[in-house]
């Protein structure tokens, strides 16, 4: 896989969006679940998302900022977010067996 990069006005505040959105997600659930299950997946999920944050700053050195292109890139990604995060979060009792309301 390249390095390539797409920039969007997250990516201005957020090195690592992805990782920084899965150790928030393994976060959370682990403050919600301290089984002995949640604690090993989560937990896990959460070390190796940080360790990765952590090692890839190390590796690409000072952040550069690219530029960032026009509002319709950014508006679709969050449409597309927003019907993805409300289908997950109706469908979590049918995916995992517990809901969230």
């Amino acid at each position: 896989f390249g390095t390539t990069s797409y920039p969007s006005r997250i990516k201005q505040y957020v090195r690592h969006p992805q990782l920084t959105g899965v150790s928030i997600w393994a976060f959370a659930h682990l403050m919600m679940n301290l089984d002995s299950r949640s604690i090993v997946l989560f937990g896990t999920m959460l070390v190796w998302a940080i360790l990765s944050i952590v090692l890839i700053n190390r590796r690409d050195g000072e952040w550069v900022k690219q530029p960032v292109p026009g509002w319709g890139r950014e508006i679709r990604g969050l449409m597309i977010s927003v019907v993805v995060f409300l289908v997950f979060m109706f469908l979590h009792r049918y995916f995992t067996g517990v809901p969230i309301f």
